[in-house]
């Protein structure tokens, strides 16, 4: 199978994980603009086509299975000359190291259990068998949210459902999966069946064999099979079963109930253990939900009665429903965990599980000597904790991003030491934000199920959805709104409802003001039908909480585009003095300013610290300045007897343009068309243009800020790219044309701002009046014929010095508009509906 080289689109960063087939970089996604966990296949391994055929078939395996617990694979594809997977990045770590750490208690253990034991479901319903589950392919998000990785070793086990070209290769030798004879797996995890190598008796049962040996090690801190040579392993486990986990550790309050399913699901014949990871999943949940004063005996596992029966049946309906069941009803995990860094003792009590004898209103809950009121405050005072400090490891990693943005080729020891620090305190802050999460999470479970309880339950998963849609998680996104739906009483339904009201005040009045929705799922994003609210002042206007584009035409004609980003609840209030169409200079456009947030997009080279910033009308050029216009200008200079030689483009110092009779002769290698950008000029150039400009005009023209700038250039709905969030080939005039200079004006459409300015993303950067405390340097704006994607990304900044030219920069004016009254559009002031 030949594999796309998507080299250019997939950008690699740091190394995060290493195994004996590939290595795994965290990577930016240049295309969708997304950070993305790619996979490389080791190089010595790429000649072996055995080797690549397997790892084509995870991707090709486990790309089928769209599931939250299953890690999503977006792409197989070559980079850099290697086989590689495009896999989701979750932050976080893997079982295998949570399993050493003893603050972690068993109670939050057994809930990522059971959301892996719904992932293997789901792929089991699917006709796929894992073959290799184990605690180093578990990985559990700093929020809780789990995936089970790494499917090279995972078989298509019903027919119909394996695309052409697949077949079941042999597995060669991986450095912790062992083989000898027909044996495949990982032999401390391994069914019998497989470590005795009868792969035709091996079906999704060997899976739930490897999901109770992980359970014996949850419940004992050791491997159901201990010794130093795989071969040693393989003989113990085709011996016979590990002895009990409650005399593997007897130091350990481990429940007679909890054991029965560990060795349920370990049993040696097939047919005795679980028929389904749900139902494993169901008897570990039964030792949340309820409790008993009678025990089942050795041999026996929990029964699914009790309160358990609908949450199952509805999950046979959707793998997920299991563990939003469980929080949505207010069954009670013993999740714990102490401050990071704090030593605690692993608790294996669990409450008793429900008997053979118990009739479900004989069950009843477990009990907590914590005061609800008490529980609830604690609860809502961990919640705060834990905005502040998502709010600090944010802060702090936008702040290394600056620095590192702006860090010279050899920077200094000082400089590094203080990029560390940062990137320390940021990981700080989310251990301690992820400890105060599960913390506010179990004080509220301890609070009961009260109208306040429910409220604070609601409260908190709909700050954590809006926190995982902020950082583009958005399966972690879907299951937190999900629960705050589920608790909500009707105090959060419009901001749920995705609901928001709008206030629009205009002077001079009768503004008439269209709202069209915008689409933003597709790579250019589009307008849907478009609404008349009618003529200003429009009062609490419901419109849906989402990015939108306001339309306002005066009554004398003037057009003025607002794309806004509408959050759920909230109420926002624009206040709008429009000029006079006669005021806006011929080829500008008029800005409405107001606040918004700058330099929140952490993917843009150099983009810095967000902050809240305020810009008052303006107009802004629709287009750079092009090589006609600016020739224009020096041949006025030069009839006016006025010296032009300052303001010739130069490259090195030498001049671009020679001058004879008052008329400038370009070279036409370098300036190939009248309607190219202007570029080879310094910042004294561009200012002296401006003003010569305006005064042809009588307009005060300038250079824009770089607020103004990123203002007009993305509006108050932070899309990353002129046209959406995603970069696409052939929308702007970048590094992917492969010329040798900018192409003319007129083309690119798409790269138009949604208020009007052309030629964001490509074509030349532009200069600013915006200056850096460091030497004098000049804040540089926009994308150009050579940029990369990622420095197309409205919000990417570089510097230069104002006396430098440069063949990827040129002009771009900004006009004040006449105004003498206070103006603005107030993207950020409101309240929540």
């Amino acid at each position: 199978m030949r594999l796309r080289d998507l080299s250019e689109r997939y950008s690699l960063k740091e190394e995060i994980g290493r195994g004996s087939i590939g290595i795994i970089h965290r990577a930016d996604d240049l295309l969708l603009g997304r950070l993305v966990a790619v996979k490389i296949m080791r190089p010595e391994l790429r000649n072996q086509e055995r080797q690549r055929a397997r790892f084509v078939r995870e991707a090709e395996l486990s790309g089928r299975l769209g599931h939250p617990n299953i890690v999503p694979i977006y792409d197989v594809c070559e980079i850099d000359g290697g086989p590689a997977l495009v896999m989701g990045l979750l932050a976080g770590r893997s079982l295998r190291t949570l399993l050493r750490m003893s603050q972690i208690r068993i109670g939050r253990m057994l809930g990522w259990f059971t959301q892996v034991c719904n992932g293997v479901a789901f792929a089991h319903d699917q006709g796929v068998i894992h073959r290799d589950i184990k605690p180093a392919h578990i990985f559990v998000g700093d929020f809780g949210q789990v995936v089970l990785t790494d499917w090279g070793l995972a078989k298509q086990v019903r027919q119909g459902l394996t695309p052409p070209g697949i077949e079941e290769l042999p597995v060669q030798n991986r450095g912790d999966v062992t083989r000898v004879g027909d044996v495949v797996g990982t032999p401390a995890y391994m069914a019998p069946e497989q470590a005795e190598g009868r792969l035709d008796a091996v079906d999704h049962r060997a899976d739930i064999y490897a999901l109770g040996a992980i359970l014996y090690e949850v419940m004992t801190g050791t491997r159901p099979y201990e010794a130093s040579r795989s071969i040693d392993v393989l003989r113990e486990v085709r011996k016979g079963p590990p002895e009990p986990p409650s005399q593997r550790a007897p130091h350990r309050e481990i429940s007679a109930a909890l054991e029965a399913v560990c060795m349920k699901a370990m049993a040696r014949e097939p047919t005795q253990r679980f028929q389904s990871a749900l139902d494993l999943a169901a008897n570990i949940e039964a030792q949340f939900d309820a409790r008993s004063t009678t025990k089942p005996s050795a041999g026996e596992a929990a029964p699914q009665s009790g309160p358990l029966t609908a949450d199952v049946s509805s999950t046979k309906r959707g793998p997920t429903t299991l563990v939003i069941a469980r929080v949505q009803t207010g069954a009670r995990a013993s999740v714990a965990s102490t401050e990071p860094g704090a030593a605690a003792p692993i608790s294996v009590s669990e409450p008793p599980a429900v008997t053979h004898s118990a009739a479900p209103h004989e069950v009843t809950s477990e009990t907590t000597s914590e005061d609800p009121a008490t529980a609830l405050a604690t609860g809502r005072a961990d919640a705060a904790a834990w905005l502040r400090h998502l709010q600090d490891a944010n802060g702090h990693a936008s702040e290394a991003r600056r620095l590192f943005a702006n860090l010279p080729n050899d920077p200094p020891r000082q400089v590094l030491g203080e990029l560390w620090k940062l990137e320390g305190q940021s990981r700080d802050a989310l251990e301690r934000a992820a400890y105060h999460f599960v913390q506010a999470s179990e004080g509220l479970e301890k609070a009961g199920d009260g109208t306040d309880t429910r409220s604070a339950k609601a409260h908190l998963h709909r700050d954590a959805w809006r926190a995982a849609e902020t950082h583009g998680d958005l399966v972690s996104a879907q299951f937190h709104r999900a629960l705050a739906e589920g608790f909500d009483d009707g105090a959060l339904a419009g901001e749920l409802a995705r609901r928001a009201a709008l206030t629009i005040e205009t002077s001079p009045p009768g503004a008439v003001v269209d709202l069209s929705t915008v689409d933003d799922r597709g790579t250019v994003f589009s307008l849907g039908a478009r609404l008349q609210l009618g003529k200003t002042p429009l009062v609490r206007r419901t419109v849906s909480a989402t990015r939108a584009w306001l339309r306002l035409t005066s009554a004398d004609g003037l057009a003025v585009h607002l794309p806004l980003k509408l959050s759920p609840g909230e109420s926002r209030i624009l206040e709008l003095v429009l000029p006079r169409s006669s005021q806006v200079p011929p080829g500008f456009v008029f800005i409405a300013g107001g606040r918004y947030v700058m330099g929140t997009d952490d993917r843009a080279p150099g983009a810095g610290t967000p902050r809240e910033v305020e810009v008052a009308s303006f107009c802004m050029a629709k287009s750079p300045v092009t090589c006609e216009a600016y020739f224009e200008f020096l041949e006025d200079l030069l009839a006016a007897g006025i010296d032009a030689e300052p303001h010739l483009p130069r490259r090195a110092g030498e001049p671009l343009v020679t001058i004879s009779d008052r008329r400038v002769a370009w070279r036409h290698d370098i300036f190939s068309a009248p309607e190219a950008p202007m570029r080879f000029v310094h910042k004294g150039d561009a200012s002296a243009y401006a003003a010569w400009l305006g005064g042809r005009h009588g307009a005060a023209l300038r250079l824009p800020t770089e607020e103004e700038w990123e203002y007009a250039a993305g509006g108050a709905d932070g899309r990353a790219y002129p046209w959406g969030d995603r970069f696409a080939p052939g929308l702007a005039d970048n590094r992917w044309r492969r010329a040798k200079g900018p192409a003319p004006l007129t083309g690119f459409p798409e790269d138009t701002s949604p208020l009007g300015m052309r030629n964001v993303a490509g074509g030349v950067s532009e200069w600013t009046s915006t200056g850096t405390d460091e030497e004098g340097r000049v804040i540089v704006r926009g994308g150009s014929w050579r940029a990369r994607p990622d420095q197309c990304r409205i919000a990417a900044r570089a510097t230069m010095p104002p006396g430098v030219t440069h063949e990827a920069i040129g002009i771009r004016l900004a006009a004040d508009v006449p105004i003498s009254e206070p103006t603005g559009v107030d993207s950020g002031r409101g309240d929540q509906a």
